[in-house]
């Protein structure tokens, strides 16, 4: 081969490979979340739910009497991110929203006119703030950020008296109560951009009321529902800082800019089934569609680059409230009493235990065969190289002892290669010329079957992407004094 077309040849390989890179960097398509659901033991049903700050969820559960089906103590339940209900606090009746409320979990119980205050350490003792009469009872909560609680009092059929806010100073240990009507029927509020925010579910318009130290809380934007969408029911937060509110008439969901200026909420789904529950969720958005009226229960996941996809449920569930932690969400059950956690899939090649391996055989789908394998008791065969479990290793860790073994074995054929060339380069300096071939099973030479594995790029020590290089380069007779072709720079 001339020297212009050995420059040819090592261009073509080069952009063959960054072609063939290219290819394997590309993103894999997201896969849909793991659906767990955690029972809670005598439950019937659960509502609100909250994510403190070590990631457990704090959930409403409720509880009725099975020959009457009239209620009975409910609770507020605490589950451990491993999935175990570790904690329970007893609340006396049913419960409706949860929040964080500074280092405390607060539940609503708007049948008792009363808000239950949980110390994280002493669940078992929780402590009561009251709702006197002339009021309705508590339903929405939220922190303020501002050493205040924000609570939503309803106007219902079991209350005469008018939809109020109610915003309680926990911060300077008072827990005093004060009231503001006029901001409309809320069942759910939040706090975004330093405003608080209130869907008037009766008045079908989401207010934004200002946080200032006098608790008057003036309106100062209206946002008129979508076309199709009437009742603004549940809201949240974007990623992005955007008001997010769910409407249970028409079955849509509304986009607003926390600084927006009064107008229409802009159209962020539809054709959802009386949907609540709406939060962000690492950088995608979750929303729980209950179907209490008909239809089919969900949960709809919108990405950040626009693409969505319905989440399929367990059988008769009504999915209601959504809470985050972090990229895994906590979503309560309206007819079962259970909560659901919506959690990321095992990433690609991470092993059964949760130890990273070293080798290639889970990315290939070699956990699968060994579950398979393990169900099957002893005498299971070994993987696709012949290698099996060594005597003693634990239940769940053979995945990675196997990729261990790998690990090994591809450090010594490695290691072979560089003795191989470190012999080669010695016999070139003392001008020792290559002896004659030695051929192996079927005539190839051996030299070239040991390397038919795993190939290298020349001089770059790295393998070959996707079969480009068949063969490690054979080393040209030179005239003394002669250059050939530079490998390739890796």
């Amino acid at each position: 081969m001339t020297r212009g077309r050995g420059r040819a040849a090592v261009s073509i390989t080069l952009a063959l490979l960054a072609s063939a890179l290219a290819l394997g960097a590309a993103a894999p398509a997201q896969a849909a979340p793991v659906v767990t659901p955690i029972a809670i033991p005598g439950a019937q049903a659960t509502n609100g739910v909250a994510v403190a700050a070590d990631g457990s969820a704090w959930v409403a559960v409720e509880r009725y009497d099975g020959s009457t089906g009239q209620p009975t103590p409910s609770t507020l339940a605490r589950i451990a991110p491993s999935g175990e209900v570790t904690q329970t606090a007893a609340l006396g009746g049913l419960p409706a929203n949860v929040a964080v409320v500074g280092n405390r979990i607060w539940a609503t119980v708007p049948s008792l006119m009363k808000i239950a205050v949980v110390d994280p350490a002493n669940p078992a003792n929780p402590t009561f703030l009251s709702v006197p009469a002339g009021h309705c009872g508590p339903v929405g909560v939220v922190d303020g950020g501002n050493g205040k609680a924000y609570l939503s009092l309803p106007q219902t059929d079991g209350c005469a008296s008018a939809s109020e806010i109610a915003v309680v100073n926990y911060g300077n240990g008072s827990n005093a109560l004060t009231y503001r009507s006029g901001k409309g029927t809320a069942f759910d509020l939040v706090v975004g951009a330093g405003s608080l925010i209130v869907p008037d579910h009766d008045g079908d318009v989401v207010r934004r009321l200002t946080l200032d130290a006098a608790d008057s809380l003036p309106v100062t934007a209206t946002w008129t529902a979508p076309a199709g969408s009437s009742g603004p029911t549940g809201i949240g937060i974007a990623p992005d800082g955007a008001v997010l509110v769910t409407y249970d008439g028409g079955g849509g969901v509304g986009r607003v800019a926390p600084a927006a200026a009064s107008g229409p909420l802009g159209s962020f789904a539809t054709g959802l089934s009386d949907p609540y529950g709406v939060a962000s969720v690492g950088s995608d958005v979750y929303v729980a569609s209950s179907a209490l009226n008909g239809g089919t229960s969900s949960v709809l996941v919108v990405h950040p680059d626009g693409t969505r996809e319905s989440l399929t449920l367990p059988a008769g569930t009504k999915a209601w409230d959504v809470a985050a932690a972090g990229t895994t969400a906590y979503v309560t059950d309206r007819a079962n009493g259970r909560l659901l956690r919506l959690a990321p899939p095992p990433a690609a090649g991470s092993p059964a235990r949760g130890r990273q391996g070293q080798g290639r055989g889970v990315r290939q789908g070699r956990r699968h065969a060994l579950a398979h394998d393990h169900r099957q008791g002893p005498g299971r065969r070994g993987d696709d190289q012949g290698l099996l479990p060594r005597e003693g290793v634990p239940p769940g860790d053979e995945v990675a002892d196997l990729e261990g073994q790998e690990a090994r074995q591809a450090q010594g054929r490695q290691e072979a290669r560089r003795r191989l060339a470190a012999a080669r380069h010695q016999d070139h300096r003392h001008g020792h010329r290559p002896g004659p071939r030695r051929h192996g099973h079927h005539g190839q030479d051996p030299c070239r079957q040991e390397a038919e594995g795993d190939h290298e790029l020349p001089g770059s020590g790295r393998p070959a992407a996707l079969g480009l290089l068949t063969a490690p380069p054979t080393r040209p007779r030179r005239r003394p004094g002669a250059r050939g072709p530079r490998a390739p720079h890796p």
